[in-house]
């Protein structure tokens, strides 16, 4: 995201590079080698591990998909995601983003929603890995996304909304609620946000939540910004050119 702060090579002359090791549920883990500096700049809730003299001990021990974490290290160093970032993907993101507290990360996923959902299929996708996660129907992920979903509703009908989800929406109302699914919290929210759309719609007020995802990112605000800076330098909230300089054991 754009941000005070440049990463250049003078960036990382003096940072250590550290080993980063992300297992899978199953087992299967990899070390991926990174600069220390821009693992802090971008969250300060990494728990590193003590290493002694050994640079080649793990610092930091995460579990996680492996493919999701090439994702975070192309945008940690890029400012951008892989072109072949799923949905799936981009939902593991948005979790390591809230659990790490990574607002710049979570920007750039809503960001990345903006442009790779604009259709119900992806859409409703989207909505259903949400609505059976961990995942809060009030965070700003879900809540552009519920928004979103009203107001496709409220321009195009339900009927055309459903025929182009592709399944979505009859797989997402066939998943059931347990402690870790809530559909039909996801469900009152978008009735809710469908009543709100009408009403503006009816006004001429309704606007695409495309338009203006501004509106769910974070905003910091003078030294301390880790998201867009202010909302009045926001704009589009672009991302800046980083310098690439990670790697893995590949």
């Amino acid at each position: 995201m754009q941000s005070e702060h440049e990463l250049t090579p003078g960036w990382f002359a003096e940072s250590p590079t550290v080993v980063v090791r992300v297992k899978e549920p199953h087992g299967e883990h990899r070390n991926f080698y990174l600069h220390k500096s821009i693992l802090d700049y971008q969250n300060g809730h990494l728990h590193w591990l003590p290493q002694g003299n050994d640079p080649s001990m793990p610092a930091l021990m995460l579990q996680f998909s492996i493919s999701t974490f090439r994702d975070f290290v192309s945008w940690m160093y890029g400012g951008k995601f892989n072109e072949a970032t799923t949905v799936d993907q981009v939902h593991g993101l948005w979790l390591l983003s809230r659990k790490y507290h990574m607002a710049g990360l979570s920007n750039a996923l809503i960001d990345w929603c903006r442009d790779h959902c604009r259709t119900e299929r992806p859409l409703l996708h989207l909505l259903r890995i949400l609505a059976s996660s961990t995942a809060d129907p009030q965070d700003q992920l879900s809540d552009y996304v519920v928004e979103k979903v009203a107001h496709d509703i409220t321009t195009k009908g339900w009927v055309k909304v459903i025929e182009a989800s592709n399944g979505e929406w009859e797989r997402f109302m066939n998943t059931h609620d347990t402690p870790s699914c809530k559909k039909g919290k996801y469900l009152s929210a978008i009735m809710s946000k469908l009543e709100n759309a009408e009403k503006m719609d009816t006004n001429g007020e309704l606007a695409d939540p495309a338009t203006s995802v501004c509106k769910w990112h974070h905003h910091g605000a003078g030294d301390e910004a880790t998201g867009c800076g202010t909302k009045e330098a926001c704009k589009a909230c672009n991302h800046a050119d980083f310098i690439v300089l990670g790697f893995d054991d590949d």
